[in-house]
C-alpha cells in the first residue's frame, strides 16, 4: 500500500490493481466515476431543513419527505368537476342550481293548449316560428331578474320559477 497518490503514473493501465485505495486522495480528481468506493461513507441526509437551503428552477429528482406548506393559495390549471358557482367577467356571480326542466317549452307550437299560446304570444313576444326555434325570441337573453312582472307571471304559468328559467331558457348566458 502507498501512502501517497503516484506523481508520476504510468501510460498504460496496471492490469492488477492495488487491494485498497491509497490514504491521501487525489488533488485531482477524474471526471471518470470510481470503480471503487471510499472507506468513509458520506454523511447521512439531514430531516432537518438548512440554514442555507439550494435553490434552483430545475425540479429536484428526489421527493421530499412532506409537502411544503404555503401560506398564499395555488392556482390550479386545470378545471374543476362540479362548479357551484359560475363567473362571467361582466357580471356578478350567481349561484348554479340545476333544475328539474320544463318540458313544455320544448313542445311544438302546433301542439300547445290555445289559451297557452295567446299567453307566450302577448307576455312573453313568442310566435310559431320563435317557439319552434329555441334561441330565436330574445326574452330567452333575459334572466330572471331581468324579466318584467308580466313576463315572470307568464313564465310561472308555464312551470317555470327563477332557477328553471336561467337553467333551461337562458342557460346561465345574461
Amino acid at each position: 500500500i502507498t501512502p501517497d497518490p503516484t506523481t508520476s503514473p504510468t501510460i498504460k493501465p496496471t492490469f492488477n490493481p492495488t487491494e485498497s485505495p491509497s490514504y491521501k486522495p487525489s488533488s485531482s480528481p477524474s471526471n471518470k466515476p470510481s470503480t471503487s468506493p471510499t472507506q468513509t461513507p458520506s454523511a447521512k441526509p439531514s430531516t432537518q431543513p438548512s440554514s442555507s437551503p439550494t435553490t434552483s428552477s430545475e425540479p429536484s429528482q428526489t421527493p421530499s419527505l412532506s409537502p411544503t406548506l404555503s401560506s398564499k393559495p395555488t392556482l390550479s390549471t386545470s378545471p374543476t368537476y362540479s362548479p357551484t358557482k359560475t363567473h362571467f367577467p361582466t357580471l356578478p356571480e350567481y349561484e348554479y342550481k340545476r333544475p328539474q326542466r320544463v318540458d313544455i317549452r320544448w313542445t311544438p307550437w302546433d301542439n300547445l293548449d290555445r289559451d297557452i299560446q295567446i299567453e307566450v304570444s302577448e307576455a312573453l313576444g313568442y310566435n310559431r316560428n320563435n317557439w319552434n326555434n329555441l334561441k330565436t325570441n330574445d326574452v330567452e337573453k333575459l334572466r330572471w331578474s331581468d324579466l318584467s312582472e308580466r313576463k315572470r307571471t307568464a313564465a310561472t304559468l308555464l312551470g317555470f320559477d327563477k332557477w328553471s328559467w336561467n337553467c333551461w331558457i337562458n342557460n346561465f348566458e345574461s
